[in-house]
């Protein structure tokens, strides 16, 4: 057995780098300095042990006070059921926390996240043509349908007992951290100083590149099989610090904030209309993701 008491399972480009920012704010509250714990995800990583999980993502575990809340995270989870297999394996009291953002705008969010780092190639609108009239394409298995939640989630309560699953909303987070997080720290006993979450900097906010030439050598170092030796030679605490630094030097603030018009949104509400329905019925929460939706239901069901 292995304590894990927090598994910030996703949903991608919903908010679950800044929920594991905030909650090792907390006092006693430990977790890996790395934007993902890769270890149940990777089945070669599983497969080295816990000791491997200690020393590559819980190194600083040791300064901690005895009585502390371990949490890992990695976004990807919710698309893997045998990820949420293995947690449960080493750890079968684990609470899953995922958090579900209007999918429209986690679209727009994943598309700019290939389009900076990965310099993805088209526009928004050739993305969203392409993700809803393909299915087979990058585009919609990326873009498009990690925002059915319904079908992930189908999924999930499969192998999880729904009452290890925490369901937050972006959009309530966003707008009121304090009550959130509050009741949540309240709930589980977690000693976080709620003053420290004023004015907390977005983690993974959009960003722009400086240098083409920069972000497509990052791009190859992270293919190559360089960066595996390397990782080997140098501590993980200090390639964790490293990697950051490199990455974040090529980015900016962008000019101007990405706006998705109103021809797309609408569009996209029509493809997301009856998996935001199935959603809301499965967990009970109430969201705004079609308010601007005119038609009435048994049309958008045929």
């Amino acid at each position: 057995m292995y304590k894990i008491d927090f598994y910030i399972a996703g949903i991608q480009k919903a908010g679950t780098t800044n929920l594991s920012y905030l909650l090792g704010k907390a006092n006693n509250v430990i977790t890996h300095p790395q934007l993902e714990c890769t270890f149940f995800y990777d089945l070669n990583e599983f497969n080295k042990g816990v000791e491997y999980l200690n020393n590559h993502y819980f190194f600083d575990a040791k300064n901690c006070p005895k009585d502390f809340y371990r949490v890992i995270k990695h976004s990807n989870t919710f698309t893997s059921t045998e990820t949420f297999q293995r947690v449960l394996q080493c750890s079968p009291n684990v609470q899953f926390i995922l958090i579900f953002r209007n999918p429209i705008q986690r679209l727009v969010s994943s598309y700019l996240m290939e389009k900076n780092r990965s310099l993805y190639p088209h526009s928004l609108e050739k993305a969203i043509d392409i993700a809803i009239n393909n299915n087979s394409s990058f585009e919609h298995r990326v873009f498009f349908a990690f925002g059915e939640y319904d079908k992930w989630l189908t999924n999930i309560l499969q192998i999880v007992n729904e009452k290890q699953l925490t369901y937050f909303l972006f959009e309530d987070l966003y707008n009121d951290i304090d009550h959130h997080i509050g009741q949540f720290s309240q709930k589980y006993h977690i000693d976080i100083d709620l003053t420290l979450l004023k004015n907390v900097p977005i983690q993974n906010a959009q960003k722009d590149f400086k240098h083409e030439w920069y972000q497509k050598m990052i791009i190859k170092l992270r293919q190559s099989k360089i960066k595996n030796h390397i990782k080997k030679i140098i501590p993980a605490k200090h390639w964790v610090k490293w990697t950051k630094k490199i990455e974040h030097f090529n980015y900016i603030e962008p000019e101007t904030k990405f706006e998705i018009n109103k021809d797309q949104e609408n569009l996209l509400k029509d493809a997301y209309y009856q998996s935001i329905l199935n959603f809301e019925r499965m967990t009970g929460l109430k969201t705004n993701w079609l308010q601007e939706t005119k038609r009435k239901e048994p049309y958008a069901t045929q």
